[in-house]
């Protein structure tokens, strides 16, 4: 496992990370072009966790790690003065696309703009368009990382803020549910992100996807387990009954 820190931050990036080049073996980008692209998810990732961490930060958290494993990342943290509540929460949560947004949008415009070069302009077309096979065609390596890391950090963060079990978007639901409907919000979350994950997963079926279906509906179950696990607080009595009327 590799070790480092980053922001003050410890990092611990798991062999499992490189599990996504193998769903790469089979297009046409060869070696470098897989190598480049695991490279440009390798540093999406890394921005969206340090969004997070740097929220937990900001509101009186403690980062104990980060780390990057085969299915995207996750940022472990405590609130060791009982500062963080529900609206820091979903602050946190939306930190880390938020954070991937900025700086993968800050590129795409340099990029439109024409201040990384005619390739770059040329190959990136949008966020969602972008032609790797060509960029790795002319050997445009630098390009190559710059439009993946775009297409991965957005198209990620847009997919991470959907209320699926295990994402940032289901976190934000659950706090909000929860705060809205004490002790019954977060199985409400839990069962609309099924939901969520059904639909999105017919869609990228339709659109070819044969793996990222199956994860989110894992992810799914898995927070609709934990929903069903977690026992109920039981509700504060009234004023009159405890003495307080």
């Amino acid at each position: 496992m590799l070790r480092f820190r980053l922001f003050g931050f410890p990092i611990y990036v798991s062999p499992t990370f490189l599990i996504l080049g193998v769903f790469l073996l089979d297009s046409p980008i060869g070696a470098q072009g897989i190598l480049s692209f695991v490279a440009a998810a390798f540093a999406s990732v890394i921005i969206h966790e340090l969004g997070h961490a740097f929220a937990v930060r900001q509101t009186g958290g403690v980062v104990q790690q980060i780390t990057l494993h085969g299915l995207g990342g996750a940022t472990s943290w405590v609130d060791p003065h009982g500062r963080i509540n529900w609206s820091r929460k979903i602050l946190i949560a939306a930190a880390g696309a938020g954070l991937g947004f900025v700086v993968a949008g800050v590129l795409y415009l340099m990029v439109r703009a024409g201040l990384l070069g005619q390739t770059a302009s040329r190959v990136i077309i949008s966020p969602f368009q972008v032609a790797l096979g060509t960029a790795a065609n002319e050997g445009s390596w630098g390009v190559f990382f710059l439009g993946a890391f775009i297409y991965v950090t957005i198209a990620w963060g847009l997919i991470n803020w959907l209320p699926i079990g295990g994402l940032d978007g289901w976190h934000i639901l659950s706090e909000l549910l929860e705060k809205w409907i004490p002790n019954r919000g977060r199985m409400l979350a839990a069962i609309i992100g099924v939901l969520v994950a059904a639909g999105a997963g017919w869609f990228l079926f339709s659109q070819g996807y044969r793996f990222a279906p199956i994860v989110l509906m894992l992810f799914a179950l898995q927070a609709f387990s934990g929903a069903r696990a977690t026992p109920r607080q039981p509700q504060p009595a009234p004023p009159e009954a405890r003495g307080e009327g």
